[in-house]
């Protein structure tokens, strides 16, 4: 992949290219265009990510490289933003545990906010 350190790049999805919208097309059809835009321009930071059939076993080696968590895509479903059937995102157990921290230090801020300024 690289020198350590490096920039690398884990692509999985393509929404549009040279002004063609690929929403509506199922996701293999938008990774074929993404896998041969990669082969074209031979841009060894950029890895199509490949699909993995055992979610639970890739979350977990997501939890040992301290990732955030898996994004998990229904192949032959079209791209909809937002929480749906199609997609879902799982966190890891430490992301999980680092946001809810995260939420209680900013509803201090606000409530410290509020107490000092009267506004939120």
């Amino acid at each position: 992949m690289g020198r350590p350190g490096a920039i690398h790049l884990w692509a999985f999805d393509l929404l549009a290219f040279n002004g063609r919208d690929l929403r509506l097309q199922p996701l293999v059809k938008r990774q074929a265009v993404l896998q041969a835009l990669l082969e074209r321009f031979g841009c060894p930071a950029v890895s199509l990510s490949e699909p993995f059939e055992d979610g639970l076993a890739l979350l977990r080696v997501a939890e040992q490289r301290g990732l955030e968590g898996i994004v998990s895509k229904r192949r032959d479903a079209p791209y909809k933003s937002g929480e749906c059937r199609d997609w879902r995102k799982v966190k890891t157990a430490a992301w999980r545990e680092a946001t809810g921290a995260m939420a209680i230090v900013r509803a201090r801020l606000v409530a410290h906010d509020i107490l000092q300024n009267g506004t939120s």
